[in-house]
């Protein structure tokens, strides 16, 4: 699976995975947003889902609105 992310569809922004660490250097969590406009995914935070392919998953799969 592939962590790509489509551009944003409300603006066609470009996107950015923002991921935060414990000291062990392992995300622990992680959202996608939208550089232009900001609007954001729900942060994940369930190691058991694999945090980056499902930030990614929410993002790639929102409904595009244009």
């Amino acid at each position: 699976m592939t962590n790509e992310l489509k551009p944003c569809p409300f603006c066609g922004g470009e996107a950015s995975m923002v991921e935060t660490e414990d000291n062990d250097h392992q995300v622990i969590m992680a959202w996608v947003e939208c550089l232009n406009c900001g609007v954001e995914t729900a942060a994940v935070d369930v190691p058991e889902s694999g945090i980056i392919a499902t930030a990614s998953l929410l993002w790639n799969t929102k409904v595009e609105t244009k």
